[in-house]
């Protein structure tokens, strides 16, 4: 069977309604940030503190934010963690000791754990069985 464009689209919208990215973010934000025993808090929980430290920041230099309406604050805030491709979230945190940290590098952790042969076996199959149940519907309906 020969697809299209439109073929694409519609088994990226099944595949997000089958909540395959849903699962996929969840296995790569579970996964632990910093392999080592004093360190083992999930990607999650490391990006929440670089998010929280780097909004208080971002008040600290700007105190204005605090007395916008809250919509509008947080789209700034947004739109100045995503102007720069995240680059604000790996500058150093209030409370680092300077003790050679590892870089919090949000595109290459995402784009590291994407590499993953397990995770990549695991999409694919999601993938081919939504493209079976997509070719099911679409067989049926003509």
């Amino acid at each position: 069977m020969a697809y299209n464009q439109e073929d694409s689209k519609r088994l990226s919208d099944k595949y997000k309604k089958e909540g395959h990215f849903d699962k996929l973010k969840r296995e790569i934000l579970s996964n632990p940030w910093n392999n080592t025993e004093e360190n083992s808090e999930s990607f999650e929980q490391a990006l929440r503190k670089r998010v929280a430290s780097t909004v208080k920041e971002m008040v600290n230099e700007d105190e204005e934010l605090i007395f916008k309406n809250r919509g509008l604050t947080s789209a700034l805030i947004e739109s100045q963690l995503v102007k720069d491709n995240y680059l604000k979230l790996g500058s150093k945190m209030e409370g680092d000791n300077g003790d050679g940290e590892k870089k919090f590098d949000l595109d290459v952790y995402v784009r590291s754990k994407l590499q993953d042969p397990k995770l990549l076996e695991m999409i694919k199959g999601q993938l081919q069985e939504t493209l079976n149940s997509y070719e099911e519907e679409a067989n049926g309906s003509t």
